[in-house]
This record gives structure tokens, C-alpha cells and sequence, in this order.
């Protein structure tokens, strides 16, 4: 299940790379979107040298509104105005995921303000059509203005190191088995519990979990669900440990949400989804455990400890959970759309 939308390799000033699987995708929707004489190229050219503003016009609104009413004039049908959507989400969505140091704040700013513009004038200018169906880019597009606002929070210089080791204990907290005869850490229960409520709460039949609870294959499927996604986690922590063994407080990153967010999601991608059980599971599934599971625990665990560390520490380190919690829900609720809206046309 390969479905990462850019390269997770960071390159200072350098706009980030599409993977293998966006430029499929969204070659596939500039070619049809061709046969309906709209053409994306110019747009795409000015994006991957950064100019999202010219003569103080959003060229990401200009292209999108031209395209819009060329569609419209053509009465074109709705799969090709959904093509045009997923062209536009796929081609932005790795610069909103840039960090600052390969996307500037300023840039980012700019980014945001030609998305915005993009909002507004669909907002106020495109009629409400069933064939044309812009609300769902609208509200993706909102969450990807908000994605890219915290890829910007950082926490204070002093206490990046402390930081990036309180959110290592944390999870450590929940991740070390209570005593000798627990069969599995308060993670690994949390992610299996997750697993059979999604299941529960989607009712699909598409699952690989059975309805019938008892049966022994079903609950070897749902105990290796809850290993799986423990497993990453603890690569997480791991990782982000040597990190932190190698950071000097004097040149340390002060963006921690995003290094921890840039993490999780390159081994989502690398690591989650290459496992078999993984790869069974419906995205809705994927997304409940992880944004209803994982993330909100960890955000329960940082409140609990909140009173053992100093003020400013427990500040920083639940604005860092916070934060990336945030980002990591948005980023799965619009990675999962995409998903799906490429198998929708595929």
C-alpha cells in the first residue's frame, strides 16, 4: 500500500520531491484533464520553483477557477472535476508537509495565503452543482492550510532536549508491560481494543476481522494488529532516542512537533503498511485506531504527568503532543482521502 505523497528525504531550501505513487496519480488526472482542454503544466511548473503569487494573484486560484469554469462550459462530467481536484491536492500537498528549513516561513505564509484565495473565490463564485462537487476540496484544502501552520510551532531553545526525552518517557510509560505476567504492554491492549471497536464502529465487511469474536483465528488477527502497531511505536521512540543522543543543545531543531511528526509519518508509510495485517485493513480502520487510539493517549498521558515536570517543561512538552497529535490526524484524515478519491477514478 504505497501511498506516500512526497519524498521523505529533507534537502534545505529545496522544495520537497513527489513520491513514485503522487506522480502516478497525478499524471493520470493531467492527462485526462488534457482531453477536456484544461492543462495543469504551467501551474505545475511555477510550484516546483515556489511562485504561488504573480502580479499579486493566487496562481493556484487563477488556475483553479479557469479550469473550474472550462469544465463547467463543457458540462463535463464529475469524475473529470474530480480529477482536477485530486491534481491540485496531490501537486500542493508536499510542499504543505515542508518543513521550515526546506520551505521558509515566508514562502510557507505565501502557500497558505494562494490556498486561502482558492477557498474564497470557490466559495463565492462556483455555483452548487452535484457535478462539481467543491465542498469536498474545500474542506480538504482547509485542512491542509491548518498542517501547514504547525509544521512552523517550536518550543523554546532550552528545552528541546528535555522535550524530545519527556516525550520518549512518556511513551515509554505506556509501552513497558506492568509486571511479569502481562502478556502485553497498556499500548498493545489500547491498539487491540482500537482495533475491535473500528471494526465494530464501521461495521465492514471488507475487514479481515471476522464478526464472530471468539473464533481463534480472528483474535490471533487482532493480537498481531495490536503487536504491529506497538511495534512501530516503539521504532518511533527508538528512533527519536538516537536523535536525541545525537543533538547538542546549542544546534538542536527547535521545531520538535514536526521532527516527531516527520518521523511517525515516514514510518507509517515504510513501516506500518508493509505489514501484512496492516495492508488487510480498510483505510477507515487504519485511521480510527491511529487518530481515536494512539494519539489521543498520548495526549492523556503528558496531561497526567503534567504536574511532575517544571512548568515551562510540562508546557512545552504537552504544546509538542498536542501539536503533533494535531498534525498527525489531519495528515491521515487527508492522506485517506486522497487514497480513496485515487481509487474512486483509478
Amino acid at each position: 500500500m504505497d501511498c506516500s505523497p512526497r519524498s521523505w528525504k529533507l534537502s534545505p531550501n529545496t522544495i520537497p520531491k513527489h513520491s513514485e505513487w503522487a506522480k502516478l496519480i497525478m499524471e493520470r488526472s493531467v492527462k485526462v484533464l488534457k482531453d477536456h482542454n484544461v492543462d495543469l503544466d504551467l501551474l505545475i511548473a511555477k510550484f516546483s520553483t515556489g511562485v504561488y503569487f504573480e502580479d499579486n494573484r493566487s496562481v493556484i486560484s487563477d488556475t483553479v477557477m479557469k479550469s473550474v469554469n472550462i469544465l463547467l462550459g463543457a458540462s463535463s462530467s464529475k469524475n473529470t472535476f474530480l480529477h482536477l481536484y485530486l491534481a491540485i491536492m496531490v501537486l500542493i500537498f508536499p510542499t504543505i508537509l515542508a518543513s521550515d528549513q526546506e520551505v521558509s516561513v515566508a514562502s510557507k505564509m505565501q502557500l497558505r495565503a494562494s490556498v486561502n484565495d482558492c477557498i474564497r473565490k470557490l466559495e463565492d463564485e462556483i455555483p452548487t452543482l452535484a457535478s462539481v462537487d467543491h465542498r469536498s476540496l474545500i474542506i480538504i484544502l482547509r485542512k491542509m492550510i491548518h498542517i501547514n501552520e504547525m509544521t512552523s510551532t517550536s518550543v523554546k531553545p532550552c528545552h528541546v532536549v528535555d522535550v524530545f526525552e519527556e516525550m520518549i518517557s512518556d511513551t515509554d510509560l505506556i509501552s513497558t508491560k506492568v509486571d511479569g505476567s502481562s502478556q502485553s504492554s497498556p499500548l498493545e491492549q489500547l491498539f487491540i481494543k482500537a482495533a475491535i471497536n473500528a471494526h465494530n464502529a464501521y461495521n465492514l465487511n471488507t475487514s479481515p476481522i471476522s464478526s464472530d469474536a471468539r473464533s481463534a483465528e480472528n483474535l490471533t488477527h487482532i493480537l498481531n494488529i495490536g503487536k504491529t502497531f506497538q511495534q512501530v511505536s516503539l521504532l518511533v521512540t527508538r528512533t527519536i532516542q538516537q536523535i536525541r543522543l545525537g543533538l547538542r543543545e546549542e544546534d538542536a531543531g527547535n521545531d520538535v512537533p514536526y521532527q516527531v511528526f516527520l518521523l511517525s509519518t515516514k514510518l507509517f508509510h515504510e513501516i506500518t503498511l508493509s505489514f501484512p495485517e496492516i495492508q488487510q485493513l480498510p483505510i477507515p480502520i487504519i485511521t480510527f485506531i491511529i487518530i481515536l487510539c494512539a494519539t489521543n493517549e498520548w495526549q492523556n498521558v503528558s496531561f497526567v504527568r503534567y504536574a511532575s515536570r517544571g512548568p515551562d517543561l510540562s508546557k512545552e512538552t504537552f504544546k509538542s503532543w498536542w501539536v503533533f497529535s494535531s498534525m498527525y490526524q489531519e495528515y491521515i484524515s487527508v492522506i485517506s482521502e486522497l487514497v480513496a478519491l485515487s481509487h474512486t477514478l483509478s
